[in-house]
């Protein structure tokens, strides 16, 4: 199996999940925006890691076009955002808005949990995300999928990310080199 990691991003929670993802399965990483038709055309295997932003998930679909016909390779996305990885149907709605239908099936989907730097934001992102906060003033921290901590923290710079969290991927891809040579 030949495996390369893409990522977007724009904390730098990605990267630094991607940089981990290559680091513990040997192999490239590469910024989407650099990404040439050389660097996938010879893998079987490629994951992407991308922050979730305002529901879209970041340069996937610019991926997918720069990808082209996926019938021969593998696609793991890895779905970096601030919801509480408890609320898997959160997830599962990013990933059913972002994913086409005919590839749903196709693609391995992994949540992680970013860091939030606000005071790398610019306006427009602090702005975008008052509007979260504006739609569950009158709910529970529960009703709204948020934690305590990110509530009271608000504004505040939040960090997540974990080097653990990453288990998940490389367990996945070791399954699959395990499979590949028939063990």
């Amino acid at each position: 199996m030949k495996p390369i990691v893409v990522y977007q991003s724009k904390m730098g929670s990605s990267k630094q999940y991607a940089e981990w993802i290559a680091e513990a399965i040997s192999c490239p990483v590469i910024e989407r925006s650099q990404l040439k038709e050389v660097d996938w055309q010879s893998s079987d295997l490629i994951i992407y890691v991308a922050g979730i932003y305002v529901g879209k998930i970041l340069g996937f679909k610019e991926l997918l076009k720069q990808l082209g016909d996926l019938s021969q390779k593998r696609l793991v996305l890895c779905m970096v955002g601030m919801t509480d990885l408890k609320r898997k149907d959160e997830f599962q709605k990013f990933f059913e808005q972002n994913v086409p239908e005919d590839l749903q099936k196709k693609v391995r989907s992994f949540n992680l949990r970013g860091n939030i730097i606000y005071s790398k934001l610019g306006f427009l992102d602090r702005t975008l995300l008052q509007m979260p906060k504006m739609q569950f003033k009158n709910k529970t921290l529960e009703e709204a999928g948020l934690d305590n901590y990110f509530i009271e923290h608000f504004g505040e710079d939040v960090y997540y990310i974990e080097k653990n969290a990453i288990n998940k991927v490389v367990d996945y891809y070791n399954d699959l080199e395990m499979r590949a040579k028939g063990i």
